[in-house]
């Protein structure tokens, strides 16, 4: 018995390329899927913001303390 739940005589799926899955997972074939390993999904603009509370003034600079290297470049 595997961590999984899943035994050695478990039932299997095939994915698009042929290998073979435990079909507990087979919910998730679209995850193996080779067609979707290369696509990203799509971008899209942020549509939210960041409330301040009213008068705050955002402060710029840096939010670390730089390393001596990176003070000197």
């Amino acid at each position: 018995m595997f961590a999984d739940g899943a035994s050695t005589t478990t039932k299997m799926v095939s994915t698009d390329d042929g290998r073979n899955i435990p079909a507990i997972y087979g919910e998730f074939l679209e995850g193996f899927s080779k067609a979707k390993v290369g696509t990203h999904p799509p971008h899209w603009l942020p549509d939210h913001a960041i409330d301040l509370e009213p008068g705050y003034i955002l402060l710029y600079g840096w939010i670390y303390n730089p390393s001596e290297f990176k003070l000197r470049t």
